[in-house]
């Protein structure tokens, strides 16, 4: 049986294009749901043309945060799932969300962490002068993009690069990053040592 995957996501969904499409010929895993707290995302649109299930829950229709996080819980244990990817999702998971899928929640960030946290990665790398940057997939803990790491890739930047054009060669990276990601942990069992995943061949 296939494990199932859900993920969510905020943007044009681009990463979360490429995950779904690279599901299809996965014998181990499955992209099962779509969850999107913003119902004018374009991410919807991709999952609508992939006949894929989206369920939007509107962080903006909660005035309680707890709620909120009541809400997205209920909708992953109603949906079985065993993954959860977060792709450009905008909204902090609280900590009753990543306890109640501990080490099952992976997230996409476009730096080469424990450098440059937080949603400003890639200006940061700029503005700090560095002539590398990244991606990484990690497993999110109750810190700010401090979970175990999974799998890095670095991003050479260029003396002309823009926000933009830098961002658009991490996600290059991170589409083939995270599906190597969610191909490893679907086939292998793994233990955080020393704040990495190690997989057990």
């Amino acid at each position: 049986m296939k494990q199932k995957v859900a993920i969510l996501a905020s943007g044009t969904g681009s990463l979360f294009e490429a995950l779904v499409k690279h599901s299809l010929t996965s014998k181990n895993f499955e992209v099962v749901l779509l969850v999107s707290d913003q119902k004018n995302s374009g991410v919807i649109e991709k999952s609508m043309n992939l006949k894929l299930k989206n369920i939007v829950i509107d962080a903006k229709s909660y005035s309680d945060k707890d709620l909120w996080s009541k809400d997205l819980i209920k909708v992953l244990i109603e949906h079985k799932v065993d993954w959860i990817f977060c792709l450009g999702f905008m909204r902090i998971l609280d900590n009753n969300v990543v306890s109640s899928f501990k080490n099952k929640i992976i997230n996409s960030h476009p730096a080469l962490l424990p450098n440059f946290p937080g949603a400003q990665a890639v200006q940061d790398a700029l503005a700090a002068g560095v002539t590398q940057t990244g991606a990484t997939v990690h497993l999110i803990d109750e810190g700010i993009d401090t979970g175990p790491i999974i799998l890095q890739k670095t991003v050479e930047i260029r003396p002309e690069d823009t926000k933009d054009s830098l961002r658009e060669r991490i996600k290059e990276v991170e589409r083939k990053l995270i599906c190597d990601a969610m191909d490893r942990l679907s086939q292998n069992k793994f233990a955080v040592v020393n704040g990495k995943v190690e997989f057990n061949s």
